[in-house]
């Protein structure tokens, strides 16, 4: 339990949560005022949206409820933007009393995403899917193109390794990033060199199809090795150069950065020191600290991938033997959104007792993150107003504060039109009537709170006695005003 004014000391305990009772989850998590107002577990359930200006004291809040969730024994996965993240959320950590923390650095840990995967959804019938998705997510994101024709040589560029991890997987092999490149670089270029003998005996991918044939399959599962085998044996060597060209270009040029350097070895190693399920079957705290400003794009991928992976296994998760929530939290959401995992994360783990915090400053900001997706400003506002708690600070960002308002909307009202149009001119038969009365109505929904209100909010600091002042509102249960949102403030945590 966090009491944001620290004014007093805490002193309630964190719920039991050795068994999945649904009564810990009513209890509070964190308090925003002096009257005793309170979000509750399950109010964290419905997932939280922060959004604020640079400066707005954003961050100050989102320590406010990271030290709640480590208060309250949560176990989390918290990624990083700014190199300052990892030290922040280790003085948080100490500041909880909470010892059991992981940092991930990829100076000295190893994670093998694909085989992570593969491992957590064992015999799936979506398993090659995922895993594909997951390859082709990290090659779109570090691929330099962006025209339609770069987009059309990604979709081919896809079906190539499909086929690719198919064959592994049903070999039993792991289709690692530099799996991948090799099994690119050591093609056949001819129909002639691939029924060469030679080449087929030191070819790595024709070894994963022969163990393949000789490893006991389904009817479905030997129909698609069929399939990849005819498209690496007959349908490659066959395609146009310039085809083949173009899709080994899309993908090795990414796929080059995957397997270098201090992140190629964490990505690509046969061993993992690290694993984000046992946050599912532990208290724990994993920092990732891979930050997108001091490992760039490489770093963004890395954490994106880890995202992926704890999703598939957050999917089976066993109640019985923990049943502590999880928080997952994504300062700056516009660098780690993940079109493809973050809205089904906050539409259907709940029941997981999973619990995710998204941040960013506007919302042109996810926008412009979701510009993949097909209808990406939909998509954008859907990521937006899915979460339950929305924590609104102090912004100058038109459209954002037009958001707000909306999403604050509460008061309907009832506007009503009338005109008349002078028919005489016009229409020859209307015999003398010259005019035509209508009236319509409507039903508008006026803003509760006015955006001046939000962009005035105060913004912490020496100037603001380090308070933040937010708007916040929750579904279900309106607070004691009788309205689904109040205004409430934080003292900014001094963090050592």
């Amino acid at each position: 339990m966090v009491w944001p004014f620290r004014t007093r000391p805490i002193s309630i305990r964190p719920p039991d949560w050795s068994s999945p009772r649904q009564a810990a989850l009513d209890e509070p998590f964190l308090l925003m005022n002096r009257s005793g107002l309170a979000l509750s577990h399950r109010d964290m359930l419905t997932r939280m949206f922060l959004i604020g200006a640079t400066g707005s004291g954003k961050t100050g809040v989102l320590h406010h409820v990271v030290a709640a969730a480590m208060r309250s024994g949560y176990s989390l996965l918290l990624l990083t933007v700014k190199p300052s993240d990892t030290r922040d959320y280790l003085a948080i950590a100490r500041l909880c009393d909470r010892a059991d923390v992981t940092v991930f650095r990829p100076e000295t840990h190893r994670f093998n995403p694909v085989r992570a995967l593969i491992e957590s959804m064992g015999d799936s019938p979506a398993m090659i899917e995922r895993v594909v998705a997951l390859i082709m997510d990290a090659v779109t994101r570090l691929h330099d193109g962006s025209s339609g024709d770069a987009r059309f040589w990604q979709s081919r560029s896809e079906k190539a390794v499909a086929h690719l991890v198919t064959l592994a997987v049903l070999a039993g092999v792991t289709p690692s990033f530099r799996w991948i490149l090799d099994a690119l670089r050591d093609r056949a270029r001819s129909p002639e060199e691939a029924a060469d003998p030679a080449w087929q005996t030191t070819n790595p991918v024709c070894q994963a199809i022969a163990r393949a044939l000789g490893a006991p399959m389904t009817a479905s599962q030997r129909a698609d090795l069929d399939q990849a085998a005819r498209w690496w044996f007959a349908d490659l060597p066959r395609m146009p150069v310039r085809t083949v060209e173009s899709v080994i270009i899309t993908l090795s040029g990414p796929l080059s950065k995957l397997v270098r350097g201090p992140l190629g070895e964490v990505l690509n190693s046969n061993e993992s020191s690290w694993d984000p399920a046992s946050l599912c079957h532990r208290h724990g705290i994993a920092i990732i600290d891979a930050s997108v400003q001091e490992h760039g794009p490489l770093g963004l991928s890395l954490q994106r991938m880890i995202k992926r992976v704890f999703f598939e296994q957050l999917k089976t998760r066993d109640l019985r033997t923990g049943a502590w929530p999880i928080l997952i939290v994504q300062d700056e959401a516009q660098d780690l959104l993940d079109t493809e995992v973050d809205a089904d994360l906050i539409r259907t783990m709940r029941s997981r007792r999973v619990a995710t915090v998204l941040a960013t400053q506007t919302i042109n900001n996810l926008v412009e993150a979701c510009r993949d997706a097909r209808e990406a400003k939909m998509y954008a506002e859907a990521v937006a107003a899915l979460p339950g708690i929305k924590v609104m600070l102090a912004n100058t960002c038109p459209e954002s504060l037009h958001w707000c308002e909306r999403a604050l909307t509460s008061v309907p009202t009832v506007k009503l039109s009338s005109g008349t149009s002078d028919r005489s001119d016009t229409d020859p038969s209307s015999s003398g009537r010259s005019s035509n009365r209508s009236q319509n109505f409507a039903i508008e929904h006026a803003p509760a709170v006015m955006a001046h209100e939000i962009a005035t909010l105060r913004t912490g600091g020496p100037p603001n006695n380090m308070i933040v002042e937010a708007i916040l509102s929750r579904v279900g249960a309106p607070f004691p005003t009788g309205r689904p949102h109040a205004r409430v403030a934080f003292r900014q945590i001094d963090l050592p």
